[in-house]
């Protein structure tokens, strides 16, 4: 039985019937990301898409306010944004209606990039846990995926060094 178990299990696998969501993987073009309601936009600028970003080096960080992991990873992201976002960072976190108040949220971590609320955290990008963040590069490629606490300034620098013209 045990036998006959496993050689089904196999069977299911090596299908491909049984699968994860689907991440995009580092060099794949980066999906969209659904935002439809925005805090902290640039003046003059009513949404924020991936291709309104082409030629910035975008960090999109999927989080909720009721995440624990996702709010002790705030402090470190800002600082990101903070140190390179005049050589060509921007950082867009990314939640769904499952965060409450986030006007709030925002000010009282004192949030200076882009909130975007949308229906989902992150089905284009296959996310299946929170916090995760995807580093897309100018040419809106992705450049690296993982936890926010894992992503060294050394790859953000780099990364920025190929944005041509900052605004």
């Amino acid at each position: 039985m045990r036998h006959l178990a496993f050689t089904l299990l196999t069977a299911v696998l090596s299908t491909g019937a049984l699968t994860a969501a689907s991440e995009p993987t580092v060099g794949a073009p980066a999906p969209e990301f659904g935002g439809t309601q925005f805090f902290n936009l640039p003046a003059g600028t009513t949404t924020v898409t991936i291709a309104s970003e082409r030629g910035r080096v975008v960090l999109l960080d999927f989080w909720a306010t009721w995440c624990g992991p996702c709010v002790a990873s705030v402090p470190h992201v800002i600082g990101l944004y903070k140190k390179f976002h005049d050589q060509g960072l921007d950082v867009i976190g990314h939640t769904d209606g499952s965060s409450t108040d986030v006007a709030g949220f925002i000010k009282a971590k004192g949030i200076p990039y882009v909130i975007s609320v949308g229906p989902d955290i992150g089905d284009a990008y296959g996310v299946t846990g929170i916090p995760h963040v995807f580093l897309i590069g100018p040419d809106g490629k992705i450049a690296w995926q993982g936890h926010p606490a894992e992503l060294e300034e050394s790859t953000v620098a780099e990364l920025v060094k190929k944005v041509k013209k900052p605004h």
